[in-house]
């Protein structure tokens, strides 16, 4: 009679234990070699960015309106270029113009009076030169006609004498000796008048000359209050023209317009509102924001990076090669800022600042078993974290 399983049992009959053996033998192989690799394998581990996008080298320099003004004209154009200096936007400074124009007009009306002034003054000391070179000399004309009476009074006098002797042993009469008396006093009369029409002369002289000095120096007093008048108009001026340079927005540097506030003739600006934004020429940088967590102490200068755009799908484009060259020491926002070079190899994408996407940066290469003792330590650091917490509370 036949017997229902008989080819179930012929195949368990054809099984062998050198089967089983050699099955055993390559699930241990294969576990061997997998304890292995977690041992001594290496896996890249990186870190991501939060956020990331290309910067000009230099940083963007945005600029704003310095005062609160109406727009007269507008050089803005995205995209333009603009060298250092040149006018972006220009506002109404048609008020501070005016008293521009005054404070100039009277600047030169008093540098104007000054020199007439000056021209006075330099009349009077002419004529105060003259005056004393005419005292001098009358001075010495009435010393000279004193030294001339002095001599005729001293005649007279020996004249006196002798006839009073002569007068007195009866050779000369008495007539003669008071001819002679009188010729003497009247040259004493004339020598006095003499003496004291030269001290007049030379008072008055002096007289003359404290005038003279007097209404010099009273000019001179008004030459100094119109200057310090053409010097407070000339500073009142150059603030004005400040203030008016403040109604011009200039590019700070030269570069490219990459952002601009639209703006028309007659259109309000407020004050330290932003118009512009100016991109420096040059290089490219690469900024990423981190978990400070994952960044501190872990991203350091010199490790290698792929940036990732998002602009140039990196399946089609590549992706553009990077090194770490500064990673910021403070906490801003929740992130921490680092800056990337870039390889040469960028130019052959079209790179520009502001192009946002993702960075790689490769922080270690560890063994497996060490990413799972890590993770197995997250595990179970958490609940200790609450039991710690449960226990504070208690």
């Amino acid at each position: 009679m036949a017997t229902p399983f008989s080819q179930t049992l012929r195949s368990l009959s054809g099984d062998s234990p050198r089967r089983a053996h050699a099955a055993w033998l390559a699930a241990l192989a294969l576990a061997a070699l997998w304890l292995a690799w977690l041992q001594f394998g290496s896996v890249t581990v990186y870190e991501i960015s939060t956020r990331a996008r290309l910067e000009a080298l230099d940083a963007p320099h945005p600029v704003a309106a310095r005062v609160a003004s109406t727009v007269l004209a507008t050089h803005l154009s995205i995209g333009r270029a603009v060298a250092a200096g040149d006018v972006l936007v220009e506002f109404d400074a048609a008020e501070e113009r005016f008293r521009l124009a005054e404070e100039e007009a009277r600047a030169d009306a008093l540098t104007r009076r000054v020199e007439a002034l000056r021209a006075d003054i330099a009349a009077h000391q002419e004529a105060k030169a003259q005056e004393i070179d005419a005292a001098r000399a009358a001075a010495e004309g009435g010393r000279s006609r004193i030294l001339e009476a002095e001599i005729a009074l001293q005649l007279a006098r020996d004249s006196e004498k002798r006839v009073a002797k002569l007068s007195a042993s009866g050779s000369a009469s008495a007539v003669e000796a008071s001819r002679t008396a009188a010729d003497a006093l009247r040259l004493a009369a004339v020598r006095d008048a003499l003496v004291a029409e030269t001290r007049r002369t030379e008072i008055a002289a002096r007289m003359r000359a404290a005038e003279r000095n007097a209404q010099i120096e009273g000019l001179l007093q008004s030459v100094a209050g119109f200057e310090g008048d053409i010097a407070a108009s000339r500073n009142a001026a150059r603030r004005l023209s400040v203030a008016i340079e403040a109604h011009r927005v200039r590019a700070p540097v030269s570069g490219r317009i990459g952002d601009a506030l639209p703006l028309s003739r007659g259109a309000y600006v407020a004050e330290g509102q932003r118009v512009a934004t100016v991109i420096p020429e040059g290089g490219l940088i690469a900024v990423g924001e981190f978990d400070p967590a994952a960044t501190v102490g872990r991203i350091r200068a010199g490790q290698h990076a792929v940036v990732r755009l998002d602009g140039f799908p990196w399946t089609r484009f590549g992706t553009v090669s990077a090194t770490v060259t500064r990673v910021a020491s403070e906490v801003r926002d929740g992130r921490v800022r680092v800056e990337f070079g870039l390889s040469s190899d960028a130019a052959r994408v079209g790179l520009q600042h502001g192009l946002p996407g993702s960075i790689e940066v490769v922080v270690e290469d560890v063994a497996p078993v060490a990413l799972v003792l890590r993770a197995v330590g997250l595990i179970l650091a958490e609940p200790v974290t609450v039991a710690h917490a449960v226990g504070d509370r208690s």
